[in-house]
């Protein structure tokens, strides 16, 4: 462990000073830590959650495709497939409306994760600023050297420790506002999901109905695959 959980003890006003400081920032310090491994999930998640959209854009792809099967399948049929060649539109039109929702999300995220990077480094910087405070006055209280200039110090490491902090927070804040939207983003996402999942049942359904070669019925298959 880098740092000793507290300094030493004196009757000395100023070492107590000292500790109290100490004290402080040792709290600080874990919680820095803490939020260093809240950051650490956060690009984990990023990454999974990438991976995720993109094999959605490829899963719409192919979505497509079948519904374009269904769609000519309709036509071949005629008035007895009007009702097939609606929900194979609308089916089009909701996989369509998905992959934009997934590159807006995307969007949405980048300049996020860009921001993070920023506070992931001003942290990495508070954490070495703390680390130097509290090393200092470990070293002002147990070499007896807690005199004034010691304590000038002190307060500039302070005062840039502050400065760095500062920072990391306006960069956090920034990625709480690029952030607000995405939860009615997703919101949509489930909902055009369940829309795709009633246009399925309510095709395999009239499939059912009609004299085809079970085509129709393997298309739908394929939709809720």
């Amino acid at each position: 462990q880098l740092l000793p959980e507290r300094i030493a003890e004196s009757a000395a006003s100023d070492t107590r000073g000292l500790q109290s400081i100490y004290k402080r920032h040792k709290e600080t310090y874990r919680q820095i830590n803490a939020l260093y491994a809240k950051l650490d999930e956060y690009a984990r998640l990023k990454q999974e959650l990438q991976s995720k959209f993109d094999g959605v854009a490829d899963l719409t792809h192919d979505f497509r495709l079948v519904t374009l099967n269904a769609a000519i399948k309709s036509a071949q049929l005629g008035e007895t497939g009007l009702c097939i060649g609606v929900i194979a539109d609308f089916l089009g039109q909701v996989s369509s409306r998905i992959s934009g929702v997934c590159s807006e999300l995307t969007a949405q995220m980048q300049p996020v994760a860009v921001g993070l990077q920023s506070v992931i480094l001003d942290l990495a910087a508070a954490r070495l600023q703390l680390e130097m405070i509290m090393l200092f006055c470990h070293e002002l209280a147990t070499g007896g050297q807690s005199d004034r200039a010691g304590g000038r110090k002190v307060d500039d490491l302070q005062t840039v420790f502050d400065g760095t902090i500062q920072s990391a927070v306006r960069a956090l804040h920034a990625a709480e506002a690029g952030l607000s939207g995405f939860r009615g983003r997703s919101e949509e996402f489930q909902k055009l999901t369940l829309a795709i999942q009633v246009a399925q049942i309510n095709g395999a359904v009239e499939s059912s109905r009609l004299r085809d070669d079970g085509s129709l019925a393997q298309t739908f298959n394929d939709v809720r695959s």
